[in-house]
């Protein structure tokens, strides 16, 4: 073998050596927004289902004896949070719809992308409405409760709680929405090569 075959050889296996890191890179990338785009999809059904479910408990409020609550604010208090359940796990469901509506191995990078910030903005208009009303859900029977010092300081742990862990999945909830909204450089290159040919 000549000199020159030998760094013909050399680029040519190099060439590949570059292929086969590409195609690895890309089948990483692809595998990444996969799972978080699955993660994304349990995530809203178990809230969904979750707030189903709440939605038919928050009627025991009505019947459980003992609480040092008025007529007045236990009908209240009722009404806003099976209202409140009910509207949460809606709003899950919807999401739950669209982020299943997003395949990333058929469509485009960008499209993936804009269906990711459409979903994300929803999420945080919900988050908009859904808290609100929730502190309002607490304040109604804050009030009610306000003689009952035990059940104060309960509401109280049970809202701190329910805080950490709705923050540490939200911030889950967002990286995985980074995830699927990243734009890789490879894959930009080949969809614009694409739309080239095309034209």
């Amino acid at each position: 073998m000549t000199t020159e075959e030998m760094r013909n050889a050399w680029r040519e296996t190099s060439r590949r050596l570059d292929r086969i890191e590409e195609i690895t890179t890309r089948r990483y990338s692809f595998a990444k927004k996969q799972t978080s785009l699955d993660r994304l999809r349990k995530n809203y059904k178990i809230f969904a289902i979750i707030g189903l479910n709440m939605t038919f408990v928050s009627f025991l409020f009505l019947k459980i004896p003992g609480l040092m609550l008025s007529e007045s604010i236990r009908i209240l208090g009722t009404c806003l949070t099976v209202a409140y359940f009910a509207a949460a796990a809606i709003m899950d469901l919807y999401l739950y719809s669209k982020v299943g509506e997003i395949d990333v191995l058929t469509m485009s990078v960008r499209e993936v992308r804009r269906r990711a910030v459409y979903c994300r903005k929803r999420h945080h208009l919900f988050m908009a409405i859904l808290l609100p009303w929730a502190l309002c859900v607490l304040g109604v029977f804050g009030i009610g409760f306000r003689r009952d010092i035990e059940m104060v300081i309960g509401g109280i742990t049970g809202g701190i709680i329910g805080g950490c862990i709705g923050t540490m999945k939200y911030r889950e909830m967002m990286r995985d929405y980074k995830n699927l909204m990243k734009e890789d450089k490879e894959d930009m290159d080949d969809e614009e090569d694409t739309g080239k040919e095309e034209n």
